[in-house]
């Protein structure tokens, strides 16, 4: 994977590296990244296998994704709503952390019914939908965080570094859910019966992996992440009084 680079810029790792380390901002948002392409990468690999093995309809997959046609209407506008309210970082903690424990529902109960199976997973797509629409704002956020704590800014290099994160929870997706499913007896084939053994192993994880993904975006954006709106108004303001005051 090679990390791509801004034209016009140059690229120098050790100093960029160094200013990444000391943004703990941009660490917390490219942990919560990881989560998050796990999630996006992992999703359409998991949903075929759970619903063709464990669910023996296929069907549904595109019933799952006419029915969260509605569901996007609805949550779209409201984010905006939510973010001028309780600011950027606070609606991605709470939209995960609901993902998050739908997630948990599905692991806790071994859900049988179909039509219930769906629409817990419709409900959980919620956290990613508001990650998805906020962290680049997120990103930005971190970049001016870099300017304002050390001075230093390269926004092609740091978006590379980011964008790296992405590359990476892409690929630990592509590779880690087919492990995982081999270790719990997934015989791939098209005419393939599966052990009882097997579908139960293939239910948990596709349902375990989301909420371990999950966690990761609470982890990243909840834990190392540190710019409240609060403390990102401060950012802003601070910054904005220095340029002022070079004027």
């Amino acid at each position: 994977m090679r990390v791509a680079v801004a034209e016009g810029e140059r690229f120098e790792f050790k100093k960029v590296f160094k200013a990444v380390l000391k943004n703990r901002p941009l660490i917390g948002v490219m942990v919560a990244t990881i989560g998050s392409m796990l999630t996006i990468t992992g999703s359409s690999q998991t949903y075929s296998y759970i619903y063709k093995e464990v669910y023996q309809n296929t069907d549904m997959i595109m019933v799952s994704t006419v029915a969260a046609i509605p569901f996007m209407i609805v949550v779209f506008p409201l984010i905006p709503k939510l973010v001028a309210k309780y600011g950027k970082r606070n609606v991605i903690l709470i939209t995960s952390a609901i993902s998050f424990v739908v997630c948990l529902v599905k692991v806790v109960f071994y859900i049988e019914n179909v039509i219930l199976f769906t629409a817990l997973n419709i409900v959980s797509m919620i956290g990613q939908t508001a990650f998805t629409m906020l962290i680049w704002a997120l990103v930005s956020d971190c970049l001016d965080y870099s300017e304002w704590k050390t001075g230093f800014r390269s926004d092609g290099s740091m978006y590379s570094m980011y964008t790296f994160s992405r590359k990476i929870g892409s690929t630990v997706a592509s590779t880690g859910i087919a492990a995982s499913l081999g270790l719990v007896g997934y015989v791939e084939g098209l005419n393939v019966v599966q052990t009882p053994e097997a579908v139960r192993g293939i239910y948990y994880v596709c349902n375990i992996i989301p909420a371990l993904c999950y966690a990761l975006q609470l982890i990243g954006i909840g834990l190392i992440f540190n710019l409240d709106k609060k403390k990102t108004d401060e950012m802003y303001a601070d910054m904005a009084a220095k340029r002022e005051a070079q004027n």
